[in-house]
């Protein structure tokens, strides 16, 4: 039979001990202190004065001086923010009796609704040296331009953690950058066509096909794929559509113009 296990938490038994050390605490036999509840185990750690549970936080003390008239600086940072749309305005009578506090409780509202400010140039051109030596993963473009100043912070604190410990993030390819003009490879054509003839991506025109890059054929892929994790298909071509109407013309006697064959359809996964 497994041995019996105090249900009291780590801290409450160390705790527990040091009190009966210091008899504070009977010591009690070891199948009744194993039967001790973690809420009982604290109330008789408390009647000692060795509870585990913080003391309760006060209320925090008054800044100094925060009765005080406000400053001209905070009063012009409330009417810009006024000017600016971003709060309304607070009226004639609050401004005469603001105070230092409660003229900061403003400006702290100010800066919680104020648009974050973007990242700097040289803030980008670190993310860029970090995500092409794989200390940090790539990013879509739109994310790229709208990166925040904090975020782009954030994201450059990661890297340089990452490369002083010389870790590289998962998935790196170091010539990804240098491969991505280069000509499909054959392990790309063969899935291509396998999500083609599964009817997850439309053919590729064949004057594309020919010139397709790694880059280019892997986003195709990767459509692909998605549609195939969804259970979906590619649309139908535009063009499929309009052969059937030629089909069956409505007036025999108008003949449908040809449509042109390097015209695009919407239904292509990729721009001809």
């Amino acid at each position: 039979m497994a041995a019996r296990k105090p249900l009291m938490t780590p801290e409450q038994q160390k705790n527990f001990k040091e009190a009966v050390e210091k008899k504070l605490i009977n010591p009690l036999p070891y199948d009744q202190y194993c039967k001790l509840t973690p809420e009982e185990a604290e109330k008789m750690l408390k009647e000692v004065n060795m509870g585990t549970q913080a003391p309760e936080k006060s209320a925090p003390a008054e800044r100094p001086g925060a009765n005080e008239p406000a400053t001209k600086f905070q009063i012009k940072a409330i009417d810009d923010a006024v000017k600016a749309g971003i709060i309304e305005d607070p009226g004639e009578e609050v401004r005469k009796n603001l105070t230092k506090g409660s003229a900061s409780e403003i400006i702290s509202e100010i800066h919680a609704k104020r648009p974050p400010e973007q990242a700097t140039e040289s803030q980008k051109k670190e993310i860029d040296r970090l995500v092409k030596e794989g200390r940090i993963y790539p990013m879509k473009n739109e994310t790229y331009h709208t990166l925040s100043k904090d975020k782009a912070s954030e994201l450059i604190s990661i890297g340089r953690y990452n490369e002083g410990q010389k870790i590289v993030v998962e998935g790196f390819d170091p010539n990804y950058v240098a491969r991505r003009n280069q000509p499909k490879t054959p392990e790309q054509e063969a899935e291509l066509k396998r999500l083609v003839a599964e009817k997850r991506l439309n053919p590729v025109p064949r004057e594309k096909w020919a010139n397709l890059t790694q880059e280019e054929a892997g986003k195709l892929i990767f459509v692909g794929q998605r549609r195939e994790e969804e259970n979906s298909f590619a649309p139908p071509r535009d063009h499929e559509q309009t052969k059937e109407q030629e089909k069956t013309p409505e007036k025999p006697e108008k003949k449908t113009p040809a449509k042109n064959k390097t015209s695009r359809s919407r239904g292509d996964d990729m721009p001809m």
